[in-house]
């Protein structure tokens, strides 16, 4: 009969796996890692009894290992400001260089039409002196021409032509000086020498001694062509564009002699014209 027989003994001893917590336990004299302590409160801040010194890097792989996840602050502030406080920081000083920058060119905008409307208003001030000066032709019931402005053209002819008639108007220096004797609204005879613009009556006459002073050293002495002795000035005429208008190719007519104020006769040409005469015709 078959009895029992006794069992091997020849199996691999089974041993009993040890924890790493211990271990952990010794680098930090903690406990290990505690599922209930996910954020790692019972770790010491500081490595009391450890042989490595504590360091964020070292609690961060202690955690790992032990699965908790580590939170850190996903808003990061720039210059000590959130960034939505930031930016709209930057919006706002924008918006403020803009309007700085929008009120400095509308001042620059506003004194650049200050001055043109001051150009303007001198320009039109201008123009009216220069229409006052030459105003349309008019004439009396006898043909004479009315009193007008044109006194600062026909040396008080215009508005004082009893007073101005006989007075003497002496040229220019260089010119001779010659003597001329005023008759206002008056014309003279003979065609003209030659006929120019001149900017009023007196220059009208330094014209006459000029001619009288070149022209013979041109042409035969003893012509009477070369010699100027009296002139006929029409101030309407001054303006171009009323000479035009007129079939006038000047204002001031330079005439031949011989003659005297007795040969003058009365302007009768629809607007002022006066007349000088040289005093000494020798």
């Amino acid at each position: 009969m078959d009895g029992l027989e006794p069992a091997p003994q020849n199996f691999p001893e089974v041993s009993r796996r040890e924890s790493r917590a211990p271990e952990l336990a010794y680098y930090y004299n903690q406990d290990a890692y505690h599922p209930d302590d996910p954020y790692g409160s019972q770790i010491p801040l500081a490595g009391v009894g450890s042989p490595y010194p504590f360091s964020p890097n070292s609690q961060t792989a202690v955690l790992s290992q032990s699965g908790a996840t580590i939170h850190k602050d996903s808003h990061k502030r720039i210059l000590g400001c959130s960034r939505l406080v930031f930016f709209l920081s930057c919006a706002i000083a924008l918006l403020s260089a803009a309007v700085i920058s929008l009120a400095a060119m509308t001042g620059i905008e506003t004194a650049r039409a200050s001055d043109f409307e001051t150009r303007a208003a001198n320009l039109s001030i201008a123009l009216a002196s220069a229409t006052s000066a030459s105003p349309a032709a008019t004439s009396t019931s006898d043909g004479n021409p009315q009193t007008t402005s044109f006194s600062v053209l026909t040396n008080g002819c215009s508005d004082d032509p009893e007073g101005t008639t006989g007075k003497t108007y002496t040229s220019f220096g260089l010119l001779g000086q010659q003597e001329f004797s005023m008759s206002c609204n008056k014309d003279t005879i003979h065609p003209p020498l030659l006929s120019l613009f001149t900017s009023n009556f007196q220059t009208c006459m330094d014209a006459c001694s000029a001619y009288s002073k070149y022209m013979p050293g041109i042409f035969d002495p003893n012509d009477t062509n070369t010699t100027c002795v009296a002139v006929s000035f029409i101030p309407l005429w001054t303006v171009k564009k009323n000479a035009e208008d007129g079939g006038a190719p000047g204002n001031c007519y330079l005439k031949p002699g011989p003659m005297d104020l007795s040969d003058l006769k009365p302007a009768n040409i629809g607007t002022e014209c006066h007349s000088a005469v040289l005093v000494d015709q020798t």
